[in-house]
């Protein structure tokens, strides 16, 4: 966007392509916050380690950009699952809400 962010949101994963995150994300997004249900219940989502994993890989990567995760998994539901927010805290990478996303870009779309 104009303030030179770069967005992450694990609903728009199919409709835009982005390198795999490397395993050492992974590795450090995991040991950082359990994203992982171990039940495996249903209403678990498998892309939360990931989409986690692609921004703490580009921020690392552009370590001047602005990365923002987008994503509305905000509660931790312990002992089953930690929330992307945590996971994010705890990477120093900024998570937003959709709707708090949807509103800056309404104002960036509205400014053009």
């Amino acid at each position: 966007d104009p303030d030179g962010r770069v967005w992450i949101s694990g609903r728009a994963k199919d409709l835009v392509i982005y390198p795999d995150p490397s395993d050492e994300a992974m590795a450090e997004v995991l040991g950082t916050a359990q994203l992982i249900d171990a039940l495996g219940e249903d209403d678990y989502e498998e892309a939360d380690p990931y989409v986690v994993a692609m921004a703490y890989d580009i921020a690392r990567r552009y370590p001047g950009a602005r990365v923002v995760v987008v994503s509305d998994d905000i509660k931790d539901r312990l002992p089953r699952k930690e929330s992307v927010l945590t996971a994010c805290n705890r990477l120093d990478l900024e998570c937003w809400q959709t709707a708090a996303f949807v509103e800056h870009v309404r104002v960036i779309i509205a400014a053009t």
